[in-house]
């Protein structure tokens, strides 16, 4: 996907937290942990930054199911864009994680976020723009858990499919 293909937006009325936990092996410490991910949640007069794109029905199936821990949440009308319009004539959705089996609260001791997610997240942030990067750090909530350095990859269970 090129940075042409996407639109910067804002979602209105929700805010970025760190709270989405996910099985990943941790190839510095040798062993399955907690990775935490962001997520987020409604909160009013609050926006967080992201970016739409068009998918296909079959890439649209696909994000479901790599989204696994995440319910589907149309916010087509909570969406504007940065010069402040509505999006019109499209729907939209984000992936949003309420069930508190997948939810972390606090830190415990085989809980972490990955220090190369952080990096990602910020990389794809600066690819659109300074403005956009900023946004992201404005509207994040801060990082309540302990980093870990070094590569990881999604655990799969006997009831679920790869993240």
């Amino acid at each position: 996907m090129l940075i042409s293909d996407i639109l910067p937006v804002k979602l209105l009325d929700y805010a970025r937290v760190w709270n989405l936990k996910e099985k990943v092996f941790s190839e510095k410490l040798r062993r399955n942990i907690t990775a935490i991910f962001l997520n987020i949640k409604p909160s009013v007069n609050r926006f967080v930054n992201g970016v739409i794109f068009k998918v296909s029905d079959n890439e649209f199936l696909y994000l479901q199911e790599r989204e696994r821990n995440y319910t589907r949440l149309n916010v087509t009308r909570k969406i504007i864009t940065y010069d402040g319009l509505k999006i019109e004539n499209l729907e939209i959705f984000v992936f949003i994680s309420t069930e508190k089996k997948y939810i972390q609260k606090s830190q415990t001791s085989n809980c972490y976020v990955m220090e190369k997610y952080i990096q990602m997240v910020a990389e794809g942030c600066s690819e659109i723009g300074t403005y956009f990067l900023n946004d992201y750090k404005n509207t994040s909530s801060n990082n309540p858990f302990d980093r870990l350095e070094g590569n990881y990859t999604f655990v799969k269970t006997n009831d679920e499919g790869l993240h």
